[in-house]
């Protein structure tokens, strides 16, 4: 089928919906956002850096009843846009980094539980975004560099018990928020990851992360840490590979 034609039945969509079988619908809907230049089949959704999305495109999402992955990232879409995605319960790895999306898109996943990964990076997401992120039991992967969260969103991991990775780089983190992690059990056992780059973070913050066993890997770059903090640290926790 021609771009043409594929383009018309869907600008045809917007005013007389589908009456295809699901096989079909499906069919369509991937022959749609391939000839816009995405990567996509019915377990894997990839429009990363795909500028023709924009969020009316997204209504044909509802059609990936079975998908696995969805990569966004600098796309066109904005909060609007969030809303096809709220039913797409076998959903695991969301990408949104680096579009017009807030706290207020975010809402709309809010049902989508059994999420392991989810990047919100270079987004206008604050600290009211982890009242619904929180909710996300299974994620194990969350990534919210050069967002608007500040210490008091990260009180909201506690409900979050399965986190292994945490990319936390160019945020508006002090001391204080590693205070709250490490009060968390879960949390202390399971991270393994943390990037705290170009944070507040000082060698005070330093001494609320001897107790996370589990470390492999913090990255402290751009941080008011010093040689001395990082030693004592480096000490604690000596399969840990700090970066500072």
């Amino acid at each position: 089928m021609s771009r043409i034609s594929i383009l018309s039945i869907f600008s045809l969509y917007l005013i007389v919906p589908f009456n295809f079988s699901i096989a079909e619908d499906i069919k369509h809907a991937i022959n749609y956002f391939n000839s816009r230049g995405g990567e996509v089949d019915d377990q894997v959704i990839n429009l990363n850096s795909v500028s023709m999305i924009n969020d009316k495109d997204l209504i044909f999402l509802q059609y990936f009843t079975q998908a696995r992955v969805i990569s966004l990232e600098k796309t066109n879409i904005t909060n609007d846009g969030l809303v096809h995605l709220r039913n797409l319960i076998s959903l695991e790895r969301i990408r949104l980094s680096r579009t017009a999306i807030s706290s207020i898109g975010i809402k709309h996943l809010n049902n989508l539980i059994n999420l392991i990964e989810l990047d919100i990076s270079y987004t206008n997401v604050d600290d009211s975004s982890l009242d619904y992120i929180s909710n996300m039991r299974k994620l194990e992967i969350f990534k919210a560099m050069n967002t608007q969260i500040t210490d008091n969103g990260l009180k909201h991991f506690e409900n979050l018990v399965n986190i292994k990775y945490l990319t936390l780089n160019n945020l508006r983190i002090t001391d204080n928020g590693l205070v709250s992690l490490s009060l968390m059990p879960n949390l202390v056992s399971k991270l393994q990851t943390i990037t705290l780059g170009n944070t507040d973070i000082t060698d005070d913050g330093l001494k609320h992360l001897e107790s996370f066993n589990g470390l492999i890997s913090i990255m402290l770059t751009g941080t008011k840490v010093t040689k001395e903090g990082v030693q004592r640290l480096q000490a604690k926790l000596p399969r840990c590979r700090i970066i500072y």
